[in-house]
């Protein structure tokens, strides 16, 4: 059994709820399918193009015609909202709210305590936000909205570089050092208090097309990070004091890089655990067994469950035990509205198209034997 293997065994013993793991550092797009366990990555022909696409507006990598779909790179926000409650990791991982909880061998295994259920109880019926192209802006309204919250989450921070950096217009570049061998830049950073701290490192230019790989040291700590298939926003870490802190990006294998003047960002973990905290103390509960999901709610007021399952035409719902219809909710989910009190939600899962192709390979089977048989007879 691979260390990856005997991680897996020991969430699913632990664990009786519907959750999802990550690796950070992947081998492949499928290394959750290749453990069989549930996560968000995946490189498939047959994909749900509608959730894709609006995965990859929320950070989740998925461009063009969206047969790549990346977990890595993205925030914390995310993981709470997508039931990411595991991450796999050869190395630490510096994330508000993740824990180290075992390690096996080189794999080490985190539990992050924020992570939400499949199903997320609203506090009103649930309507679209509209996404743009800024990734950070989505996730703020998307929060806003799940949570009823009018919060502000991403802040820039004030950075300046050393002398290895040159700047044209909005560029940077880097070239080796003759010295030290190495491609190097520095940038020195004021964190305000209780920040989980981001840098966007937008249009990458490597000389060496084969090594596309950058290492970033901070407070001692050092973070590898691929750049192929993901967005260019890697994670610093979290800062619970206000401080200035040093931050070097280091790009092996390559005598020059550059890329857009780096974007900083603090993540207020204040406002980013009041909207959470407003979804987590809901009354709701969900459980998964095959093909249906179950969801047991209370709340005062008319609202919504919104379901991060990708939205399909297979899915039907009842409310207790009555059919209701599924939304279609931010294009690529679903949700379901229900009247204020106590009740009871569950989906049921049947690909579309099924039960009318069963009916029709019966009639070409019968069709089939009927034929058989009186051909038969004719020719005795």
């Amino acid at each position: 059994m691979t260390d990856i293997e005997t991680l897996t065994k020991k969430i699913e013993h632990n664990n009786q709820a519907f959750y999802r793991s990550e690796f950070t550092d992947p081998q492949t797009g499928n290394d959750t399918m290749k453990y069989n366990i549930n996560g968000v990555s995946q490189f498939s022909s047959v994909r749900n193009t509608l959730t894709s696409s609006t995965l990859d507006k929320l950070g989740f990598y998925s461009p063009g015609t969206n047969l790549n779909l990346r977990y890595q790179n993205n925030s914390i926000i995310m993981d709470v909202i997508f039931t990411i409650k595991y991450n796999l990791s050869e190395f630490e991982i510096d994330k508000k709210g993740f824990t180290r909880v075992t390690t096996s061998n080189k794999v080490n295994l985190f539990e992050n305590s924020n992570a939400l259920g499949l199903a997320i109880l609203t506090s009103t019926p649930y309507e679209d936000v509209k996404f743009d192209h800024l990734t950070l802006d989505n996730q703020t309204k998307f929060l806003n909205q799940l949570s009823n919250q009018q919060l502000t989450y991403y802040y820039h921070l004030n950075a300046f570089s050393d002398d290895s950096v040159t700047t044209m217009g909005n560029r940077q570049t880097i070239k080796q050092d003759a010295s030290t061998k190495m491609t190097k830049a520095s940038y020195t950073v004021e964190v305000p208090a209780d920040q989980q701290v981001y840098l966007t490192l937008a249009n990458l230019n490597f000389t060496n097309q084969n090594y596309k790989e950058l290492d970033i040291t901070v407070q001692g700590k050092s973070y590898h990070y691929k750049t192929n298939n993901v967005f260019p926003f890697f994670n610093i870490g979290y800062f619970s004091t206000a401080q200035t802190i040093t931050i070097e990006i280091n790009f092996p294998e390559n005598s020059e890089v550059s890329y857009n003047t780096p974007e900083f960002y603090g993540l207020n973990l204040d406002n980013f655990q009041t909207a959470i905290a407003t979804l987590q103390n809901k009354n709701v509960e969900t459980k998964v067994n095959g093909n249906f999901v179950t969801t047991n709610y209370n709340t005062e007021k008319d609202a919504s469950l919104f379901y991060t399952i990708p939205y399909d035409k297979g899915w039907t719902a009842t409310v207790n035990g009555r059919s209701v219809p599924i939304r279609q909710a931010q294009t690529g989910f679903m949700a379901v509205d229900v009247k204020a009190g106590s009740g009871q939600v569950q989906l049921r899962f049947v690909p579309n198209g099924l039960f009318n192709g069963t009916i029709l390979s019966l009639i070409g089977s019968f069709s089939f034997i009927i034929y058989h048989f009186f051909t038969n007879r004719k020719q005795k």
